[in-house]
């Protein structure tokens, strides 16, 4: 189910908005459970044999994350992402690598061809910051329910935006959240309003991006910048709309999600373009996994601070799909971040339609790889 569908829009959100509140007068637990379920009803509409994942996926984490609590050993909070980096290695990476592996050794390895479970990059990701949080001591593990709803909440569950417990749980808790709100129900029909707008026009860029894609032996060049900026534009409304659809389906509930975009497109810097391109998914990299790998150094250098940069955009290209292309597509971006503060150290400043060229110039390049389903066809484009 998308947040597009009739099926969504007419039945889906109405009924779990009134039953809710509804729940909420006589008894909240009950509404928590009502929304639990639901929002398990969304995440299977799609493909019922995921369902058991995501459960045992919450169920571990929750019960690993109380035992991280209570003992505070750092074995525990390894063990527990392990766990969750190779259930996202099984179903994600498994046969890419596989397959280069064997490229090197020369042997060919059967594919296994696991089915991707819907949404598994971003629960992952959120099981993870909250076991690193518990085992800080910057949240405490409080009740299956909530970490229930932490996760399977249906806005944010299949794409976003990454949400961590401490800001999402207590806005449950909070009393006044368990009554409607029409300031938040007209301000989230807004957002969802908005979200459907962006999303039709990505819709109707797509069309210009496949046929381009889907003929890429027989382009010209003008017809390759203008299927290469449609896909570029279509992933920023697509996913940019979605956001907007989750922040106002989430309102409804009186839940703030955090905004994901701020204007990406407008920026004059990849800095810039990757402090409001995904913000949630930018600020993750930065807090989990940039900051721990620079700790880990007994010294910092200038030379460490790229180096880590640009591994860390590495890390982002390939989280986003099993592929060369996605690797391409974060060393690209790495590579902008990089030269970007190398500009700034030098305190060489170019003009800002210049800059702006520049930085959409390059992220449009590095979504060519994005888009491609092999290495010859992005060289084509």
């Amino acid at each position: 189910m998308i947040f597009s569908s009739p099926h969504y829009i007419f039945i889906f959100l109405p009924i779990v908005f009134f039953g809710y509140f509804f729940l909420c007068k006589i008894n909240k637990q009950y509404a928590a459970l009502f929304l639990i379920l639901s929002s398990l009803f969304f995440y299977s509409y799609w493909k019922l044999e995921f369902l058991p994942i995501i459960i045992f996926s919450i169920l571990f984490n929750y019960y690993i994350s109380v035992l991280i609590f209570k003992k505070n050993k750092k074995n525990l909070l390894i063990t527990g992402i392990v766990f969750n980096l190779l259930v996202l290695f099984l179903f994600k990476y498994l046969d890419f690598f596989l397959s280069n592996l064997g490229i090197l050794m020369e042997i060919e390895f059967s594919k296994y061809n696991l089915a991707f479970p819907l949404a598994l990059s971003f629960f992952t990701l959120q099981q993870i910051t909250y076991l690193v949080d518990v085992y800080e001591s910057n949240v405490k593990p409080k009740s299956l329910k909530e970490h229930f709803l932490f996760v399977s909440f249906f806005p944010q569950l299949i794409a976003g935006p990454i949400v961590y417990y401490k800001n999402l749980v207590p806005q449950f808790q909070n009393q006044e959240n368990n009554k409607i709100n029409l300031n938040n129900v007209s301000l989230g029909i807004f957002y969802f309003s908005i979200g459907i707008f962006k999303k039709s026009i990505g819709d109707y860029l797509g069309t210009f991006a496949d046929v381009g894609f889907n003929n890429f032996e027989y382009l010209t060049l003008v017809d390759s910048w203008v299927a290469s900026y449609s896909f570029t534009l279509q992933l920023y409304f697509d996913f940019c709309g979605y956001t907007d659809m989750a922040l106002g389906s989430a309102l409804l509930f009186n839940i703030k999600l955090p905004r994901n975009f701020n204007n990406p497109l407008m920026s004059l810097g990849m800095i810039n373009f990757w402090k409001n391109w995904h913000i949630t998914l930018t600020s993750f990299i930065f807090a989990y996994v940039y900051t721990p790998i620079l700790k880990s150094f007994n010294s910092t250098s200038y030379f460490k601070i790229m180096f880590v940069t640009l591994l860390c955009f590495l890390i982002t290209g390939l989280w986003h799909g099993a592929s060369w292309g996605f690797l391409i597509f974060g060393a690209i971006n790495g590579l902008g971040v990089v030269i970007n503060h190398l500009f700034n150290k030098l305190n060489f400043k170019l003009p800002s339609l210049i800059s702006w060229i520049l930085t959409i110039l390059t992220f449009n390049i590095s979504c060519i790889f994005f888009r491609s389903e092999n290495l010859n066809q992005s060289y084509q484009i």
